[in-house]
């Protein structure tokens, strides 16, 4: 019944996803806060990955639904249909609260702009969460999300998890670990050109430059950025992540197929 809803999709899109981001807006606004909790899904959510099938009764886009992993240490993340994005959550039983989501910064079609604000948005509200009797996972608020279980993740690029990375040119990544340096509302990204340039987001201001890679040895030419000016701890992240990157010496893929570069400070990064 859920997928067969699929291929109505373009003719609901536009208001209906409006809608669900309009409702959504005023409780998103709150959702910065946790509020306490003993339980924080450790009955049923904890190790769980689903895929949204639909937000406020709206199938969403084939190929591009969002995704959300709830991990043990309180962490929800996953793929907006276009970005990647992490945040706390906490659960009281049958009650969920999502914290503020850090995401990615890539520009998307209006069509996943519009699907990526209302997952968003719907997501930050939410107040309760079930299961169904067929399995399929309601995260319930102003819009609700309804998501059958699974791990695949249509935002990651060419290279997804698991799979091995021989060469970096063509492919694109997200940070995951910056030791010693906590991630903040905006994450780092990082996309390698076939052409030997470099370009992505530094937490607060774009970069682009050059790389060189042979094997498993790496080393980046300087970078330039835009001079945006933002507040700590952006900035920290920020100029932590551009050093970590200007004394890199190698790169490997982990048994994950994560990219690791190492350097100075290691960066450990996930498909984009």
């Amino acid at each position: 019944m859920i997928r067969a809803s699929r291929g109505r999709w373009r003719a609901r899109t536009g208001p209906a996803l409006r809608i669900a981001a309009a409702a959504v807006a005023a409780a998103s606004l709150a959702a910065g806060c946790l509020p306490g909790g003993d339980d924080n899904a450790n009955g049923g959510l904890v190790g769980t990955s689903w895929t949204v099938m639909s937000i406020a009764g709206t199938s969403t886009v084939q190929g591009a639904e969002p995704t959300m992993t709830f991990a043990e240490d309180g962490t929800v993340s996953g793929s907006d249909g276009c970005n990647r994005y992490t945040g706390p959550f906490r659960t009281d039983g049958d009650r969920i609260s999502i914290g503020r989501l850090a995401s990615t910064l890539i520009g998307c079609e209006p069509l996943l702009g519009a699907q990526a604000q209302a997952f968003t948005q719907a997501l930050m509200g939410a107040g309760e969460w079930g299961l169904r009797e067929d399995g399929a996972l309601e995260v319930r608020g102003p819009a609700t999300l309804l998501a059958e279980p699974g791990s695949g993740d249509p935002g990651a690029g060419p290279v997804g998890p698991g799979l091995p990375v021989e060469d970096l040119a063509g492919t694109s990544w997200v940070l995951e670990e910056l030791p010693g340096v906590q991630l903040v509302d905006t994450i780092p990204s990082v996309t390698f050109g076939a052409d030997g340039t470099v370009s992505g987001f530094a937490g607060c201001n774009s970069f682009n430059g050059t790389y060189e890679a042979d094997g498993s040895s790496i080393a980046f030419g300087a970078f330039a950025t835009t001079k945006v000016g933002c507040p700590d701890p952006t900035m920290l992240v920020e100029r932590s992540f551009l050093a970590a990157l200007a004394s890199a010496s190698s790169w490997r893929a982990d048994g994950d197929g994560r990219l690791v570069i190492e350097g100075a400070l290691p960066l450990t990064f996930g498909p984009a």
